[in-house]
């Protein structure tokens, strides 16, 4: 917020980057199963090695948009007079100047000294536990005239099939697989290797083949630890991975415009 506030960054800019942080909260499913703090402890074991698919959380993408909620909450509990601003100020001035670590305690103390709101549902749900936010960031973006978007990836891939991959070497090579989608419910892993669709050779051009096959059986011949393979895609109607977008609303109403101005101040 303080390349937007120091003009660093343009709103757009801003948003830019917020929603790229939206994105890769939305697409990691590790926030189902691990909560922020479970994975900061992992982070400080293995550093940062992606590990086992879906397990855990990305602290800095997750502490980032915690710390907007957080922001904005205040915000709006103090009339847009204080925000996380304040917060940090209390904490250097009664800790970092006296050389004194700040506990997660301290922490949740000084959010709700400033605020006057009771943090414990955003630290048990939130911080310590897996339940999802999503929604209350909707809302919270809402508070301050920007829309949250989010619709089918753009990639029939990421959309109908459930996986992401990236082109190494000419190779088309699957960097991620959607839960319960019909490259995980196939049997795909990541890293393998396609090298065909239909018995057609890929050229790097993946989505092309899958769109072409779209309302067809779709098989993929594969490279796996040396192995040829052939594996069929189960078929369904529904899409997987999504595309976020925020946005600053077309026309904010009355009460957002200050909200954002006391945001962005």
């Amino acid at each position: 917020i303080h390349l937007l506030r120091s003009k660093v960054f343009t709103i757009e800019q801003y948003l830019k980057e917020l929603t790229s942080r939206m994105q890769a909260h939305v697409d990691n499913h590790g926030r189902f199963h691990y909560s922020v703090a479970e994975s900061s402890y992992d982070t400080w074991l293995d550093g940062y090695e992606p590990g086992a698919p879906n397990r855990k959380v990305n602290i800095y993408t997750e502490g980032c948009l915690l710390a907007f909620a957080a922001d904005i909450m205040i915000i709006k509990a103090t009339g847009a007079k204080l925000g996380l601003d304040e917060v940090m100020r209390k904490l250097y001035v009664e800790y970092g100047q006296k050389g004194i670590g700040v506990s997660t305690m301290d922490y949740k103390r000084m959010l709700e000294e400033v605020s006057g709101l009771d943090f414990t549902d955003y630290f048990n749900d939130y911080v310590f536990g897996t339940r999802a936010y999503e929604s209350l960031l909707m809302d919270l973006l809402e508070e301050i005239g920007v829309d949250f978007i989010q619709e089918p990836a753009a990639l029939y891939s990421h959309a109908r099939v459930g996986l992401k991959s990236i082109v190494e070497n000419n190779k088309v090579i699957i960097k991620a697989i959607f839960p319960g989608s019909p490259a995980d419910l196939a049997g795909l892993l990541l890293n393998d290797v396609i090298f065909a669709v239909n018995g057609i050779a890929l050229n790097c051009d993946l989505d092309q083949w899958l769109n072409y096959f779209d309302d067809q059986m779709k098989t993929l011949q594969l490279i796996r630890g040396g192995h040829l393979m052939e594996i069929s895609l189960p078929e369904v109607t529904r899409n997987f991975y999504t595309k976020v977008e925020l946005k600053r609303t077309a026309e904010p109403h009355v009460g957002q415009r200050p909200m954002f101005n006391a945001w962005k101040r």
